[in-house]
């Protein structure tokens, strides 16, 4: 697939962007503790959440699609967990734990923002390159954990599984985002091409190989150091251990900027999001 030029970066976002705090076991034992009632351990529960949102998922995909009610996504999978770590409540105190996990993942309790994130969407944008988020979440994200970690205001856009009703890595959801840009492109402005998106994700089936199915170029975050990582690059992934690695990585490719009309003709974020941000015209990343 030969590369034209970068127009267009798009990011997963937990394990790329952001990362729990402690293990969600924890969480989830927390909760339980908080309403008297003895902890399980934290492997056993983990081990369960994972089967729990595994079986969720099979059942609802993409969160239940645009139609179903989140919260009841999720209701459905905590109940679940605990049920496969073997502790089962009655219904009142099932119900006041689940609120109290639900809230914990709407709040700074729950996220860190990784300390390369912020820097390297300021250089994307600072380069004219439109950015935006492709993730199987949802509409949370976007409502309100993007904006509560300042990334929302340093994206362009967000395309979640949820609201498309499909998840990487099916193509279709790379595809939506490009559709979300395109419909935004003023009139006479050239669209962009899939072979003119860098994917970056951390996961190889459904960011290596969902982007490559949708025609984009995929670059693999390896952060934790996966004994998989080898392996992924045997098979062709450009896998690299941090942003600020993809950033030195994009520039020691970089032939030229070359000037552009776009974000002359949108100095907004795309869907009419403000953000007041001055880029001194648009540029295209040429590698």
């Amino acid at each position: 697939m030969a590369l034209r030029a970068v127009r267009m970066i798009t990011l997963d976002v937990t394990g790329t962007m952001i990362k729990f705090k402690g293990h969600i076991g924890d969480i989830y034992c927390k909760a339980a503790a908080m309403h008297g009632n003895v902890c399980p351990d934290y492997d056993r529960l983990h081990q369960a959440f994972k089967l729990a949102y595994d079986e969720t998922s099979t059942e609802l995909p993409a969160f239940g699609g645009p139609e179903y009610n989140t919260k009841n996504w999720w209701r459905k999978c905590v109940q679940r967990s605990f049920d496969h770590a073997g502790f089962h409540f009655k219904a009142q105190v099932q119900e006041n734990i689940f609120h109290n996990i639900y809230a914990t993942f709407g709040s700074h309790e729950a996220y860190e923002v990784f300390d390369d994130v912020i820097p390297f969407l300021q250089w994307v944008r600072q380069n004219g390159l439109i950015v935006g988020v492709v993730s199987n979440a949802c509409e949370r994200y976007e409502d309100s954990v993007l904006p509560m970690l300042g990334i929302y205001d340093k994206v362009d856009f967000v395309c979640l599984s949820k609201t498309e009703n499909v998840e990487k890595p099916d193509p279709r959801l790379f595809e939506a985002a490009l559709r979300q840009v395109n419909s935004s492109q003023p009139r006479g402005f050239p669209f962009v091409r899939p072979e003119e998106v860098y994917h970056i994700g951390d996961n190889y089936e459904k960011d290596h190989i969902g982007a490559k199915a949708a025609r984009m170029h995929p670059i693999i975050l390896d952060r934790f150091n996966s004994k998989k990582a080898d392996v992924w690059r045997e098979n062709g992934a450009h896998v690299l251990h941090d942003l600020a690695e993809v950033r030195q990585w994009l520039e020691l490719r970089k032939c030229s900027l070359r000037p552009s009309r776009w974000w002359e003709a949108n100095n907004h974020s795309l869907g009419g999001k403000s953000d007041n941000h001055s880029l001194g015209g648009n540029r295209t990343l040429i590698v």
